[in-house]
């Protein structure tokens, strides 16, 4: 999860990257993954203007090392 002073930016998830108020709120998706993949750490770059985050084929510890 990224902080930023307007937003929180969560992932791993399953269903993508979401983004949050810190005061609360509904959700917003930010990103989509397919079906069997998992979006990890989440970066808000450039004020918002652009997300960088890597995407997973698989859940399992070792995933980096495939």
């Amino acid at each position: 999860m990224t902080r930023d002073p307007g937003v929180l930016v969560s992932g791993p998830a399953a269903g993508g990257i979401v983004r949050c108020s810190p005061n609360g709120g509904a959700a917003e998706q930010l990103a989509k993954v397919a079906e069997g993949e998992i979006a990890e750490g989440p970066q808000l770059l450039l004020d918002g203007a652009v997300l960088l985050f890597t995407i997973a084929k698989t859940a399992d510890s070792e995933r980096w090392s495939k």
